[in-house]
């Protein structure tokens, strides 16, 4: 390999990869020169703390990734040191590499091929089946659960209840809130469950909003809580995410006895 062309002075990595992936290929492309031209006792200076300590780990654990393996591999066989310097405070060398890094991101770098990490990859594969579950989420939800997806219009792969403090009949209530499936007159007559569907004082249909948000009945009771008139619609309150106003209209529901 021609010594000039293996200097070029800065490189565009093929694959996209972490921060500090990148800061472990240049590590790797340094000591392969120091292997290249059989240098020996050389130190190869990095601003990457996080590197360093990767590679001091896996001397300690004599294990480690294909790249970090390799990077100790030649450090042992000619003598090379890798040593960290600070960032930012005016190290020549260091403020050249910072310019050349960002040299490195034009169409006119060349390219070097690193290869894809695997924690790289499986962020990567995270993202990927994100990305086809939150497609599938949007287009599910043009014909079901329109309702649930104002509340939240992005897939999760976690339950907006994960690691919060309810019990299990007060989430399944304010689930079938959200959803407006529940046991509200409304509902139990498009079920055909129920035959009339309107509030005995309002005559309008008995959804659960009307009864929590609008309805007079529960007006004077409704006062002892923080949502009152705070909020238009059962979907806005929702889309508070407010975990202590879930739990206000479940204990709204319980002291008003509303079978939902």
């Amino acid at each position: 390999m021609n010594c000039a062309e293996f200097l070029t002075p800065c490189l565009r990595l093929e694959q996209e990869s972490s921060i500090t992936a990148a800061e472990m290929t240049a590590i790797k492309v340094a000591i392969s020169f120091v292997e290249q031209m059989e240098l020996h006792n050389c130190v190869i200076y990095t601003d990457s703390k996080s590197a360093c300590m990767i590679l001091e780990d896996s001397m300690d654990e004599k294990a480690g990734s294909t790249i970090v393996v390799e990077i100790l591999r030649i450090a042992h066989r000619f003598g090379t040191a890798i040593q960290w310097i600070p960032s930012h405070v005016e190290v020549e060398g260091n403020e050249i590499a910072d310019k050349l890094a960002k040299l490195g991101l034009s169409d006119i770098a060349p390219t070097y091929g690193n290869r894809l990490c695997l924690n790289d990859a499986l962020h990567r594969f995270k993202i990927h089946t994100q990305d086809i579950a939150n497609r599938w989420y949007q287009d599910y939800s043009m014909e079901k659960g329109k309702r649930f997806s104002e509340i939240f219009p992005v897939f999760s792969t976690e339950p907006w209840y994960y690691k919060v403090q309810m019990e299990g009949r007060d989430v399944r209530l304010t689930n079938r809130l959200m959803t407006g499936h529940d046991f509200s007159k409304y509902w139990l007559a498009k079920m055909k469950i129920a035959e009339d569907e309107d509030c005995d004082m309002c005559e309008v249909p008995e959804t659960s909003e009307h009864i929590i948000v609008h309805c007079p009945k529960h007006g004077f009771r409704r006062l002892k809580f923080q949502f009152e008139q705070k909020y238009l619609s059962l979907t806005d309150l929702y889309k508070s995410k407010c975990i202590e106003t879930y739990q206000e209209v479940t204990e709204f529901v319980k002291q008003a006895k509303l079978k939902l």
